[in-house]
């Protein structure tokens, strides 16, 4: 499956295997995408910075660095802005 994305600013093209994809969430310079059994965080021009893996139910929450994943299979993963 392949999703693209346009919103002003933004162009992402994500092409997922075996995954079910849930849906994008802007986040100021970035974008997340949300799925079943993984997350990604883009740059603005689609560039994917951070994925992690993650297994439903599973809880989200944004912190400092980033967004925390803990699901009971998984465990606690992450997606982790760049370091400026």
């Amino acid at each position: 499956m392949v999703v693209t994305l346009r919103v002003p600013g933004f162009d992402i093209t994500h092409e997922a295997f075996a995954d079910l994809f849930w849906g994008f969430e802007r986040d100021g310079d970035y974008v997340i995408q949300w799925g079943e059994t993984s997350c990604g965080l883009y740059t603005k021009d689609g560039r994917l910075i951070s994925s992690a893996d993650v297994d439903p139910p599973y809880q989200a929450e944004k912190a400092g660095e980033g967004f925390r994943f803990i699901s009971d299979v998984a465990g606690e993963t992450w997606l982790n802005y760049p370091k400026s």
